[in-house]
């Protein structure tokens, strides 16, 4: 009889304990981020029963989520923002924990929490001039404001030497100045173009200007 009452106290002591654990709640720092083009995010992922897992990863045209499970009980989740995007958007990440107590005999079965991290990501901005299009006369400069993108800014095809020659003069500000200047030869006139690129890896983060030199 002692020994029933033994292993009574005990189950009771066991199925307690795991009751308190299965109702830890699984928690983020943060509910949700905000992140530009390339951005990061390190959130501490704490409560419920670790070790934790991703059970949704995010949009990958947005968004990739890796997580590390600590030596302290608590995980890392790190959220990284694409490089490329295009558009806004939104995505998630969904973390849970460990359905740890099933073969317990003795222990209530415990449920997998699992939580919704929210990932809201801005979209690489397009680069314009301003003029749009330039027109230059010989020995003729003209400035061209270079906004949006990501800079520093770069020459990716050269203007036709024939006609003009393009250069930054501070391609590493927003908004920088490129400075179009025909060359000094009334007969040499016609259309050509300068392709400029920001730093981000993306098609977008380009721009094509229309040069027409006149005599």
């Amino acid at each position: 009889l002692l020994a029933a009452c033994v292993l009574l106290v005990n189950s009771c002591k066991d199925m307690g304990d795991e009751l308190k654990k299965a109702l830890t709640p699984l928690v983020s720092t943060l509910p949700s981020v905000n992140l530009g083009p390339s951005g990061q995010a390190s959130l501490t992922i704490s409560g419920g029963n670790p070790p934790y897992t991703i059970s949704q990863n995010p949009n990958p045209t947005l968004a990739t989520a890796q997580l590390t499970n600590n030596p302290g009980g608590t995980g890392t989740l790190v959220i990284t923002a694409a490089a490329n995007v295009t558009t806004p958007g939104t995505t998630s990440v969904k973390i849970k924990d460990t359905d740890s107590d099933d073969n317990v005999p003795d222990s209530p079965t415990h449920n997998e929490q699992e939580i919704t991290i929210v990932i809201n990501v801005s979209a690489v901005p397009i680069p314009v001039a301003n003029p749009a299009a330039v027109q230059v006369g010989s020995g003729q400069t003209v400035p061209v404001q270079i906004s949006g993108g990501t800079p520093p800014y770069q020459i990716v095809i050269p203007s036709d030497p024939t006609y003009v020659s393009a250069a930054f003069v501070n391609p590493g500000v927003n908004p920088a100045t490129l400075n179009i200047t025909g060359v000094s030869n009334a007969s040499a006139a016609g259309s050509t173009f300068v392709k400029i690129k920001g730093s981000a890896s993306s098609s977008i983060d380009t721009l094509r200007i229309p040069i027409t030199k006149v005599p």
